[in-house]
């Protein structure tokens, strides 16, 4: 095996390590979509699974322009073997005309040698600039039996999706993804019928803090069930039909 081989070889066995300790949910399926910032609202990398291709995902890096339009800064797309343990980069598009991309069973190792370099550079300033998951998206096979499918993180990387108890003296805010001793869901908030909220825990995401609010708002008409029939149902965050389970 002449060098080039072996390097090539050792750099798409050290992405994949570096994959799986940015976002190993990804890869494993829990989640289909992560988004992750480093503390510049105006820019955020996503990482997710392309279903139509079995074993893709992307890797973008997006900004806020002055304007409100998002750019694409750069975007890979990327082969992951989880029985070999390796990730190859099969492309690059870096805003506003650069590409670069090994066609499917072409042998140009130069070229491959190049954008497997180029990720792990980036993979190496992505972890240097402390980025950390805000928002993912449960796969399907995760979030079969939900209707809001959307999970996100508070600052120490702890997940919340976001279910509801509605009942005549108020709503229950839970934490689908974390669980009591008696295995119950986490309570994490509760809506008063004045539409005053009472936070149970610190440290709730902001997007979830919003969603709540907004809840609290609505005229809800679940203020005006009979709890003694068959209404206390747990209901997901976009959910006011349907009850989960």
């Amino acid at each position: 095996m002449v060098n080039a081989e072996i390097f090539q070889e050792t750099a798409v066995q050290e992405n994949y390590l570096a994959i799986m300790e940015f976002a190993p949910e990804v890869v494993e399926g829990k989640y289909d979509f992560a988004r992750f910032q480093a503390g510049d609202p105006s820019m955020w990398i996503t990482f997710q699974s392309l279903y139509a291709y079995e074993n893709q995902y992307t890797l973008t890096l997006n900004y806020l322009e002055e304007n409100g339009l998002t750019v694409c800064d750069t975007d890979m797309n990327l082969l992951i073997d989880k029985e070999k343990r390796e990730v190859k980069a099969m492309n690059l598009s870096q805003h506003p005309d650069t590409h670069y991309e090994v066609q499917e069973g072409e042998e140009n190792l130069p070229l491959q040698i190049e954008l497997n370099n180029f990720l792990s550079e980036w993979l190496a300033n992505i972890k240097q600039q402390g980025y950390n998951p805000i928002e993912a998206r449960l796969s399907l096979d995760e979030s079969e039996d939900l209707t809001d499918s959307m999970v996100y993180f508070n600052s120490e990387k702890r997940p919340f999706n976001l279910a509801y108890l509605y009942e005549s003296s108020g709503i229950t805010v839970f934490n689908r993804l974390e669980h009591n001793n008696d295995n119950s869901m986490q309570e994490i908030a509760r809506v008063y019928p004045n539409y005053s909220i009472k936070y149970n825990i610190n440290d709730i995401p902001a997007t979830a803090i919003k969603i709540i609010e907004e809840k609290s708002k609505e005229n809800s008409p679940f203020f005006d069930i009979d709890d003694n029939k068959d209404s206390q149902k747990y209901y997901s965050a976009e959910d006011n039909a349907e009850p989960v389970g």
